[in-house]
Parts: C-alpha cells; structure tokens; sequence
C-alpha cells in the first residue's frame, strides 16, 4: 500500500452518466444527463452511488456491471455468498465532456468490487418506483473511503485514447492496462491522493 492506504496495482476507470450529485432521485437533476436510458426512463442505477446508506456507499457501473476481475488483478480474486470479487480496488469515476475527453467526479478507495450486479440493497432511498424495486450495485466502500467533487469543481481530465495515447475507449469500463495507459493511470492515482491529502486537512 503507497501513501493513504491506496493500492496502486488495483484500478477501475468508469464513466458514468454525467449528474450533479449522486444521491438520489430527488436530489438529481436528470435533465443535464445526456444517455438515452436516463433521458427516455429518467434515471440510471448510477444515480445512487453517493447516496450515504448506512455508513456505505453502494455504486453501479453502467452499462449492464460486469467488471472483468481478471483486467484488475487476476491473484485477488476472492467470493463470498453474493459472488466473485475483490477487495481494495480504487474505482475512479469520471463522465464524458463533449470534446474533452473524461472528467474525473469522484472515486472510492478500498472498494469491494463484485464481478456481476447485486440485484438489490432494500433500503427505501434506493427505491425506483417505474421499476418496483431496488437500484442494483456492484462495488461497496466506506463513506470515510469515498468522495464525490462538486460539479464547478471537475477539471481533471483523461484523455480518449488513441494507437499512440493510452486512454478511455469506447467502453465505459478502463482497466488502464496496458503500457500506454501507465503515465495516465499513475497521474490519475496522483490526483486522487491530492483530494485525500485534502481531506485531512479540511
């Protein structure tokens, strides 16, 4: 573990549909969302992932949630009785600005990640009515553990990535993987031990 108790060699990039806050749909404005999912339903499960809920954060990575344990670190993989998964993962999350590539909103530190969606966590601010049920997740981590940054405050940016330049695909899941993603990837780590250095002084 480096500095702040951040493993390096355990990194998940997501996007996610572009919000304000995160907690709920009665605090979001999904009007500034630009999916097709959250304009046509008028949310996404993501919608929750900075809802506190019982000391925890419970997140969502669109589309569909499965996450490719192996692309993080294929020796961590562990299962208990909700599935595979792994422990101590740093999930970044950023949202797609038109022509500026990926800007980071907020991350978990010493995550759970789990291979496949959990179909529910029954607590009433999870709840979607057109749905009748509960938002899915698949990463957990202590509120301590993570931080949402405020809208007017997202100026870190990942760049798309090219033949030459490491980078966000077309997928909304980036693993950072292979050697052109490095210098990104490390930068990235670097920025969020910047926000967490903060924290403790705040």
């Amino acid at each position: 573990m480096s500095n702040y108790d951040v493993d390096r060699s355990r990194v998940w990039f997501l996007n996610l549909t572009e919000m304000l806050w995160y907690k709920g749909l009665e605090a979001e404005n999904i009007a500034m969302s630009e999916t097709t999912y959250c304009k046509e339903n008028g949310y996404g499960h993501e919608l929750f992932n900075f809802l506190p809920d019982d000391g925890r954060y419970y997140g969502y990575s669109p589309p569909g949630s499965t996450c490719n344990l192996k692309s993080i670190a294929k020796d961590a993989i562990e299962k208990d009785e909700h599935g595979r998964f792994i422990d101590n993962v740093l999930v970044i999350f950023t949202s797609t600005r038109t022509n500026k590539g990926h800007v980071i909103v907020g991350y978990y530190k010493n995550a759970k990640v789990y291979e496949k969606p959990l179909k529910r966590k029954e607590t009433l601010g999870r709840y979607i009515k057109q749905e009748d049920d509960y938002a899915k997740y698949n990463m957990v981590c202590d509120i301590k553990n993570g931080r949402l940054i405020e809208h007017p405050n997202r100026n870190y940016y990942i760049p798309h990535a090219s033949s030459e330049v490491g980078g966000f695909g077309m997928q909304p899941r980036w693993y950072a993987a292979k050697k052109k993603d490095q210098e990104i990837r490390e930068k990235a780590i670097d920025y969020i031990l910047g926000l967490e250095a903060s924290k403790k002084i705040e």
